[in-house]
């Protein structure tokens, strides 16, 4: 999105339509500029006067950035990755479209050819909207061809594994003296959006307002009129009769909690207010959770329970407000005592009083050997203060305990250099490859894109 998708009415609907429709949106600067060659006040400017429109148009920003040209550099990169946040895109593949091969059999030559290839890895291919040829070959079936071929399409956000924005006020704005291009200059746009705080332990929540600047959040203590159990962000195809079934509500109710909502048509990533009288509200306030499990893809209260050495019951009483055949991703599951966390066994009580020299989380495809080798540890030493989980199959965003006596590690963020390979990144972060692969699991080490964020550790 830039300078053409500001406010005009046709745009604005446009970019509606595309983002109920489930595309991803991403940020491409305000005026389509060379980020490479602006000061950082400048780049601000770029990005955050396109966050406001953002806000003012869909109620969200965007969490991922392309940049015009594709021209980035480290320098930018890291600035853009730590004042803003997004992630930067690039693309493997381009079809020429805005450098000369923009015909309709240009584009439609080129998707045909994708499709007769055999990829092993993800592929990124850039087309232009903008570019008639690109639009009409669509039309013409490289979508149709591309699926037919076995190739899997997705955005970029589904890829990584990654949310693509930061709610903001959820709802699309109301047009206004604001809604404009005039000027060069970049006044941060205020914006009121509602916030919750929830305890699933106990089944209460407190609500309130907090204003939004694009850089920082204030929360204040002003109570708004409806009372939510919890808070729940909108999957795509959610309705109110589904999220009325699933929490033990009305969809009434569920409507009456959300007036800005279309109960047929809930936008993704939408923050609903679940109102009391449901199955969540019977949370009794005395649950005790030995620890708070984030639930991954395809859980059930079944494995949660095998997990944690508890019966399925368990997992069920502790948590009132799951279904338990479908539990979604993402959800705050509470653990509660009895299980092999809680033994009484030596190791157990050990663990209780565990003095954890720093925290860690684990990722994809982590064992207790891997993460012992990263700080310096023995692999017993981490099952010993972490006596919960498999050592063989850690569970992804599991809170783990490295205990004292290894290497305290600090984690950084790097970007990646054209032509770069595993190799080259751990010779120029003197480290070995095998790390580099161990740290960013998603890496095919033979092709690293340039400018993809690269994690690593090291001693602080």
């Amino acid at each position: 999105m830039h300078a053409d998708f500001r406010y005009n009415e046709p745009y604005v609907t446009m970019l509606r339509n595309s983002y109920k429709a489930g595309h991803q949106l991403a940020s491409h600067t305000w005026g389509h500029k060379d980020v490479t060659s602006l000061t950082e006040s400048e780049i601000d400017t770029q990005i955050g006067r396109l966050n406001d429109a953002f806000v003012r148009i869909l109620g969200v920003k965007p969490k991922f950035f392309r940049p015009p040209y594709g021209k980035i550099d480290e320098k930018t990169a890291t600035y853009i990755q730590e004042k803003w946040g997004l992630t930067i895109l690039l693309w493997s593949d381009d079809s020429s479209d805005s450098v000369g091969k923009n015909t309709q059999k240009d584009s439609y030559d080129y998707y045909t050819g994708i499709a007769s290839k055999s990829y092993n890895v993800a592929r990124m291919t850039l087309s232009h909207e903008t570019v008639e040829g690109s639009v009409l070959a669509l039309q013409q079936g490289t979508v149709t061809n591309l699926v037919n071929a076995g190739i899997d399409l997705q955005t970029a956000a589904t890829c990584l594994d990654m949310s693509p924005y930061e709610v903001v006020t959820g709802v699309f704005g109301e047009r206004d003296d604001s809604w404009t291009c005039d000027g060069d200059e970049w006044i941060p746009a205020t914006f009121v959006t509602q916030t919750s705080t929830t305890t699933t332990a106990t089944g209460t929540s407190t609500s309130g307002t907090s204003t939004n600047t694009g850089t920082s959040i204030s929360t204040s203590t002003t109570t708004t009129a409806a009372t939510c159990a919890q808070t729940h962000t909108a999957a795509s195809g959610d309705t109110c009769v589904k999220l009325g079934g699933r929490f033990g509500v009305t969809p009434e109710a569920i409507k009456a909690a959300n007036s800005f909502i279309d109960c047929d048509n809930i936008w993704a990533w939408t923050p609903l207010c679940i109102p009391p009288g449901g199955t969540s509200s019977t949370t009794t306030a005395t649950q005790t959770c030995v620890q708070t499990y984030t639930a991954g893809d395809n859980e059930t209260c079944v494995k949660i329970a095998n997990h944690f050495g508890l019966s399925e019951a368990a997992i069920r009483d502790a948590n009132p407000y799951v279904n338990c055949n479908d539990i979604w991703r993402y959800t705050p599951v509470c653990i509660p005592p009895g299980g092999t966390s809680t033994t009484t066994s030596s190791a157990a009580t050990s663990t209780s009083s565990q003095t954890c020299a720093q925290k860690y989380t684990a990722d994809t495809g982590d064992t207790c050997a891997k993460i012992g080798n990263r700080f310096g540890l023995s692999e017993d030493a981490i099952r010993q203060a972490n006596t919960f989980v498999n050592c063989s199959d850690i569970w992804k965003y599991t809170s783990i305990c490295i205990p004292p006596g290894g290497s305290t590690q600090c984690k950084s963020t790097v970007t990646s250099q054209p032509g770069d390979n595993c190799q080259k990144l751990a010779d120029r972060y003197h480290t070995t490859e095998a790390l580099i692969k161990s740290w960013n699991s998603f890496l095919n080490c033979a092709d690293v894109w340039a400018y993809t964020p690269i994690t690593l550790y090291a001693s602080c």
